[in-house]
């Protein structure tokens, strides 16, 4: 007669106090670690949104200032939009603005770039670590004019140790996701330091009016 297997017993064994416990914390560990990953998750997405500029109705070209902003006899003498490698700066949103004064050199001519960049932490990277970085001169100590509407701005002026006839001022700004800056030769008789600074004001009122930003900030 055929002898058949016996069936196959379950081993149990007693869990020991420690192991006991274990398992006991496993389901709070397991709950844990879940909502710290969803809560780093949604710190991720939240940081990812606040930063994220919101969607404009313009270009970098409407924030360019006009003639109006410059003293009397000055012309408008480029407008375009920047192409990459244009600069260092140029973003796929930049454009850039040139004056020059009836008679005078294109060389000597004022002008005005404006970058978007991606989000308002980059521009803020972009400004610190590099823009600042071309502020080579010294602030002047006539300058009194400082803005209550950009997160920064920078003034300074530069001579080339006396080997040119002009010193050459930039000024520079950031707006949210916006970096500014503008150049001029003060040209004597032609325009000033009480002239770039209207010019200042007058980029900070239009730039002020395009991003609802507060006068009174």
């Amino acid at each position: 007669m055929e002898s058949r297997p016996e069936p196959m017993r379950m081993i149990t064994k007693t869990p020991t106090e420690r192991e006991a416990r274990i398992l006991l914390r496993k389901p709070n560990l397991i709950r844990k670690c879940v909502l710290a990953t969803f809560a780093g998750v949604l710190l991720f997405v939240c940081a990812s949104c606040e930063d994220s500029p919101p969607k404009r109705s313009f270009s970098t070209l409407d924030l360019l200032m006009d003639v109006s902003a410059m003293p009397s006899g000055w012309q408008e003498d480029v407008r375009r939009r920047l192409e990459e490698g244009d600069d260092y700066f140029t973003t796929d949103d930049s454009a850039w603005v040139a004056f020059i004064a009836e008679g005078e050199n294109t060389f000597l001519a004022t002008q005005q770039s404006v970058y978007r960049y991606p989000s308002s932490s980059k521009a803020r990277s972009i400004y610190e670590d590099s823009v600042l970085l071309e502020h080579v001169g010294n602030l002047p100590a006539e300058w009194t004019y400082q803005s209550l509407i950009a997160d920064e701005s920078d003034i300074d002026c530069y001579d080339y140790e006396g080997r040119v006839e002009y010193p050459i001022c930039t000024w520079t700004a950031r707006y949210e996701e916006y970096v500014v800056i503008v150049r001029s030769w003060l040209i004597t008789d032609r325009i000033s330091l009480c002239d770039l600074e209207r010019i200042a004001e007058a980029v900070d009122l239009k730039m002020a009016d395009y991003l609802d930003i507060n006068v009174q900030k």
